[in-house]
C-alpha cells in the first residue's frame, strides 16, 4: 500500500502485502531487541539479572516485589500462568 501513487490504482498482490507486513514485523522485531539489550547493558551492566527462580524465597526483594505486583490494578496484572516461580 505503501508503493501506491496517489489517484492511482493500486497493483495488489497477496505476496507483496504478506512481505511488506513482515517486513514491518521484523523491523518492529529488531527494534525491540535492540532497544532492550541497549537497557541491559546501560542499566545491568551487560548481564541479564537474576532470574526470579534463583532469587530466595526469604530474601527482601521478593516480598517487596509481590506487594507492588498485589497494589496493581487488574488488568495489568500477570496472569496466573506467568506468575509461576515469582
Amino acid at each position: 500500500m505503501r508503493a501506491r501513487r496517489r489517484r492511482q490504482d493500486g497493483d495488489f498482490s497477496e505476496q507483496r502485502f504478506r512481505d511488506t507486513v513482515n517486513a514491518a514485523l521484523a523491523n518492529s522485531v529488531g527494534n525491540l531487541a535492540n532497544r532492550a539489550l541497549n537497557l541491559v547493558f546501560k542499566n545491568c551492566g551487560g548481564a541479564l539479572p537474576a532470574a526470579a527462580a534463583d532469587v530466595p524465597t526469604a530474601h527482601p526483594l521478593r516480598a517487596a516485589a509481590a506487594a507492588q505486583a498485589r497494589a496493581l490494578p487488574p488488568a495489568v496484572r500477570l496472569p496466573a500462568c506467568a506468575r509461576k516461580g515469582l
